[in-house]
C-alpha cells in the first residue's frame, strides 16, 4: 500500500518540520548543496551587531550603498535568479519601498548564489530590467566574491534565500528572517518602537526549533532506513528490538513513528513471516491515542493489527471510521480493506 512508503515519508518530514509551518514562503537552497543543518545560528553576526558594509562587485539599479548612515534604516535582501520564491518577494519589496520611500527607508537586493560564468552578470541585468518597475528598488550584484554573502549570510548561519536583514536607524542588524514576514517588525523599526531585546529572544527560539527540528528529522530518516531494512533482510529480531527501544525514546510520542512500527509488521505486501502482533498493537494503539482517534492511515492501521489478532469486528469497526475519514487519495484502498474484512466476517 502506497500510503506507509512515500505518504508516510513526507507526513513524517513535515511532523518534523512543524515549527516553520506558519512560513509563507520556504526558502530555496543553495542550487549545489543542501542546507547545513550544524551551521551555529548567528555564529558570527548577530541581531543587536553593527551591521557589515556593502562590498557589491557591481550595482545593477540604484545609487550604491557602502555604508549605513545612523537615522535611515535599511534592507538588505538575498535572493537569485533561480530562487522562485524570490521572485514572489520581489513585488512585496518594491510595495514596502514606495511605503517608507518618506521615511528614509531604503531596500537592497542583494543577488547570490549563481552559478557564475562569463555570462551570469549579464543575465542578472536582464532579470531585473525584464521585472522593471517590479523591481523597484537598489539592486546589488555580489559576484564571484561572495563578498556580501560572507559578510551577511554565511556569517548569521543562514541557508535559505530569500532572506532579510533589516539594519536600523543605529546601524545594527534588527531582524534576520523571510522578508514576506518583515512587514510588522520594519514598521516598529521605522516608528522607533522596536524592542530588540525581545526581538533576539525571539530570534533565538525560533534558531532552536529549527536546529531541534532538523535534528528529529536526522532521527525519524534513520529509524525508518533501519527498521526497514531489518525487515526486508529477515532480521526480526534485530527490527523488534530496535522497535521496542523507539517506544521507549524520545520518538515515543511521534503517531507517524509508531504507526510505521506497526504498519511494517502487517502489511499484507510486506510478506513478513515473523509477526510481532503485540508489538504491533502496542504501537498501533498509542499512535491511535496521540492522534485521538482522527487519523484514517493511523486507524486502518489499527484495525489491521485487529484484524491479523483474530478480532474481525473490532477491525470493521476501526475500519468503518478509517474510510469516513480518509482523504479521496486514500478512500479507495481503505474501502478495499474493508471489503476484505466484511468478507471475512461473512457479512458480504
Amino acid at each position: 500500500m502506497l500510503k506507509r512508503t512515500a505518504a508516510l515519508t513526507v507526513t513524517m518530514l513535515l511532523a518534523a518540520a512543524a515549527w516553520g509551518q506558519n512560513t509563507p514562503a520556504k526558502p530555496d537552497t543553495k542550487p549545489d548543496a543542501q542546507p547545513n543543518a550544524t551551521t551555529p545560528a548567528a555564529a558570527k553576526l548577530a541581531l543587536g551587531d553593527k551591521a557589515p558594509p556593502l562590498a557589491a562587485e557591481k550595482w545593477i539599479k540604484g545609487e550604491p550603498i557602502t555604508g549605513f548612515e545612523k537615522g535611515k534604516v535599511y534592507v538588505v535582501e538575498f535572493w537569485a535568479t533561480w530562487c522562485g520564491p524570490c521572485k514572489t518577494s520581489i513585488p512585496h519589496l518594491t510595495e514596502l519601498q514606495k511605503k517608507y520611500k518618506d521615511k528614509d527607508v531604503r531596500i537592497i537586493g542583494a543577488n547570490v548564489w549563481e552559478q557564475y560564468n562569463d555570462k551570469t552578470l549579464e543575465k542578472v541585468e536582464k532579470f531585473v530590467a525584464d521585472f522593471g518597475e517590479k523591481m523597484e528598488y537598489t539592486v546589488a550584484y555580489d559576484g564571484k566574491s561572495k563578498t556580501i554573502d560572507k559578510a551577511y549570510m554565511k556569517a548569521a548561519g543562514q541557508d535559505g534565500i530569500p532572506t532579510a536583514f533589516i539594519v536600523d536607524r543605529e546601524g545594527r542588524v534588527a531582524y534576520i528572517g523571510h522578508p514576506m514576514e518583515m512587514d510588522e517588525p520594519l514598521a516598529k523599526i521605522v516608528d522607533g518602537k522596536f524592542d530588540i531585546d525581545a526581538a533576539k529572544k525571539d530570534f533565538a527560539d525560533r534558531e532552536a526549533k529549527e536546529k531541534a527540528a532538523m535534528s528529529g528529522m536526522a532521527k525519524l530518516r534513520a529509524f525508518s532506513a533501519q527498521y526497514g531494512a531489518f525487515l526486508k533482510n529477515k532480521e526480526y529480531d534485530k527490527a523488534y528490538e530496535l522497535a521496542r527501544k523507539t517506544l521507549d525514546g524520545d520518538l515515543k510520542d511521534n503517531p507517524q513513528v509508531l504507526n510505521e512500527i506497526a504498519w511494517l509488521i502487517v502489511d499484507p505486501t510486506a510478506k513478513v513471516e515473523k509477526k510481532d502482533l503485540d508489538l504491533a498493537m502496542t504501537a498501533a494503539t498509542r499512535a491511535n491515542e496521540l492522534t485521538k482517534g482522527k487519523d484514517a492511515a493511523i486507524l486502518d492501521t489499527l484495525a489491521r493489527v485487529h484484524f491479523e489478532k483474530g478480532d474481525k469486528a473490532k477491525a470493521l469497526e476501526l475500519q468503518k471510521k478509517a474510510v469516513e475519514l480518509a482523504p479521496e487519495q486514500l478512500k479507495s484502498e481503505l474501502e478495499a480493506s474493508l471489503k476484505e474484512y466484511e468478507k471475512a466476517a461473512g457479512n458480504k
